[in-house]
């Protein structure tokens, strides 16, 4: 959890300065960066590799016991028995299936980046990556809630905006479900109320 407190751990006066509040949900898409000349970059680049067309989170596999560690590991294996593997750094694969989801209903205290004045509710989801079998968490992209998330469903890692500042416009990876793979959302499908 470190290294995400690293992530989000900008002082008030920083994040007061650098935060261009959105306005408005849509579909996944890159939003109002698309129209900036500001380059787009990780938010987060230790952990996320941004590219328009197939952004990707970042983890390593220890080569002796198949385990992957997201965030990337590159001290030791955290796989029991296998603190001396070698670890490769791989791409974790981009699609998956909701395993569990909730909402953030109020705005989390600091160092939490509010990207909306007012604050907005948001779904966050556990996808399982369908290659790698592991949960990874994040946010669901700006516009769909909770209500429209199932347990069971398609999940695809896009990118948006995190925030802007007089450099660059920093993207951050969310999920997005795939058109057309809803699974009935009951009280039997395990998700958020």
């Amino acid at each position: 959890m470190g290294d995400l407190s690293q992530l989000l751990a900008w002082n008030l006066k920083d994040r007061q300065k650098l935060h261009t509040p959105r306005s408005g949900a849509h579909d996944g898409s890159l939003m109002s960066a698309s129209t900036s000349a500001k380059p787009q970059i990780s938010a987060k680049p230790d952990w996320f590799a941004f590219d328009v067309e197939q952004p990707h989170l970042i983890a390593t596999l220890c080569t002796q016991s198949g385990t992957y560690h997201f965030p990337p590991e590159y001290t030791m294996s955290r796989a029991p028995g296998f603190a001396d593997s070698e670890l490769t750094e791989v791409a974790l694969s981009r699609t998956g299936t909701l395993w569990s989801y909730t909402n953030a209903g109020y705005a989390p205290p600091d160092p939490y980046v509010q990207t909306s004045d007012p604050f907005e509710p948001f779904a966050i989801a556990a996808v399982e990556l369908s290659v790698e079998k592991m949960i990874v968490l994040g946010q669901v992209v700006d516009g769909v809630s909770s209500d429209e998330l199932s347990v069971g469903m398609q999940m695809q890692l896009v990118s948006e905006p995190l925030f802007e500042d007089d450099q660059a416009i920093h993207m951050i990876w969310r999920w997005k479900p795939v058109e057309g793979t809803a699974v009935a959302n009951d009280a039997t499908s395990g998700g958020a109320a």
